[in-house]
């Protein structure tokens, strides 16, 4: 089960409501869990997805399935079923609803839900398409605790009507935070950047909480490091995260747990920090360093990176924001005249900085492939790898050697097998290029064999390896 801050809210709800656990109610009810995973932004702010669509479909046909079934006494199942048109004007009454489209009522939502609940076969919205009339499965509208049918159709109108108040709070807190800002002297610009860095890094502990645990459900605390590292880490239910998490990355994540869940009781308690000498502590300084660079790409003017002018003047204007802006060449300008603190210099950095958000989270993708054997995936990483150093099958190699030590109790530094890799690293180091230490390498490997074995190995990485 996903947990955000609105889950609380969610659990709350199901309790006052129907007077049954909500955590457990929430864990057999996929409709209600679906719900969950669909307001998690209730708290992230103005600007964050509302995911409104499926919400407001699910919204107005509980909302007509209340209304035949309570309100007009009579049996959903002799119910013709609700006019495509009169649940369309509904949900664009709705706050925010204005600019629905009608893909969720069709057919998105019940695509979206069977994403999340592949083994679900029964849609959540049902549709005759010749009559153009809609029924919510009542099936979900019902969940079963002792023996006894509790409806769930009241607790959902009430869960998204909340979730409405928490994004409509969130909408008023931005008009009034745009109001203040208005008000603020230009020339006071160190406030202004103050109050804008403020708007834009809302609840960062509680996004962070969520990115790096996961929900078990079971032992002190129930959530857990989401990522771990293969032969070093293992989960536990409870007891010492240091021994079971070793990996910098896992053992991080799991302090940062136990103390963001502690902060929550005793808000004197430091959130735990990487160490400063840890490699992701390093990388963390690399990209602050290179977001300084971008930021100030128009000051240093290397290659490097872009700076505001050559964006604007390549980059169609669409790409980053919602409007052209026609003035903003004219002020990129000004700044190869004006002040390195002016307003033009400003604006600069803020181009840069868009610019590079835009070309991570819009051009950048993450591909997933799945080899069906190992030597595979050696094979590709070495392909893919040999744009830069290639890594040789002896280093590529080593993880697995010190693995095995570790998993037979058994210390790789100061052992014998340390002091051999040593040889043949200091044997490989004295090439002066990458090609002629691959090169060291195959006659190495190839020469052991015949001498030990008296047949040759084959030259290709997996083979070697």
């Amino acid at each position: 089960m996903v947990f955000h801050e609105f889950t609380n809210t969610i659990i709350l709800k199901i309790k006052k409501m129907l007077n049954l656990s909500g955590e457990e109610v929430l864990k057999i009810s996929p409709l209600l869990e679906y719900i969950n995973i669909k307001t998690k932004s209730a708290n992230r702010g103005s600007k964050s997805r509302g995911s409104f669509a499926n919400l407001y479909a699910i919204y107005v046909l509980v909302e007509d399935y209340i209304n035949i079934v309570y309100n007009n006494k009579k049996n959903y199942k002799d119910y013709e079923g609700a006019v495509f048109s009169d649940l369309f004007t509904r949900q664009r009454e709705l706050p925010f609803g204005e600019k629905l489209q009608n893909h969720a009522l069709n057919h998105r939502l019940n695509e979206e839900f069977h994403k999340y609940f592949p083994t679900i076969e029964e849609p959540v919205i049902i549709r005759d398409v010749q009559t153009s009339r809609y029924w919510i499965n009542k099936k979900f509208l019902q969940v079963k605790i002792g023996g006894k049918s509790y409806d769930i159709s009241s607790v959902i109108i009430t869960i998204i009507d909340e979730y409405i108040l928490a994004k409509k709070n969130a909408f008023d807190k931005f008009i009034s935070a745009c109001e203040e800002l208005q008000n603020l002297p230009s020339s006071d610009k160190e406030r202004i950047f103050s109050f804008i860095s403020g708007l834009l890094e809302p609840n960062v502990d509680a996004r962070l909480f969520e990115i790096v645990s996961f929900d078990l459900s079971r032992g002190l605390p129930k959530f857990k490091p989401r990522v771990i590292r293969g032969g070093v880490d293992y989960w536990i239910a409870e007891g010492d995260i240091n021994e079971a998490y070793k990996s910098e990355l896992a053992n991080f994540q799991a302090r940062f747990i136990n103390t963001y869940l502690a902060k929550k009781d005793n808000p004197s308690v430091e959130l735990a920090k990487f160490e400063n000498d840890s490699l992701y502590s390093k990388n963390c300084k690399r990209m602050e360093k290179s977001l300084n660079n971008i930021k100030n790409a128009h000051i240093n003017c290397n290659d490097e990176y872009p700076n505001a002018l050559q964006i604007i003047k390549s980059i169609p204007q669409e790409y980053l924001w919602d409007y052209q802006r026609d003035n903003l060449v004219t002020l990129v300008e000004r700044q190869f005249t004006d002040e390195a603190n002016s307003d033009s210099s400003l604006i600069c950095s803020f181009v840069q900085t868009i610019a590079a958000c835009y070309y991570l989270l819009e051009r950048c993708c993450l591909c997933v492939i799945n080899a069906e054997k190992e030597d595979w995936a050696f094979d590709m990483f070495q392909s893919l790898n040999a744009t830069g150093t290639p890594l040789t099958a002896i280093e590529t190699f080593k993880p697995f050697v010190i693995n095995d030590l570790k998993n037979n109790n058994l210390e790789y530094n100061g052992s014998t097998i340390e002091t051999y890799f040593k040889k043949v690293e200091s044997f490989l180091s004295e090439t002066s290029t990458a090609v002629k230490k691959t090169k060291r390498t195959n006659d190495l490997i190839v020469s052991f064999f015949v001498r030990y074995k008296g047949t040759k190995v084959p030259t290709h990485f997996s083979g070697e390896r």
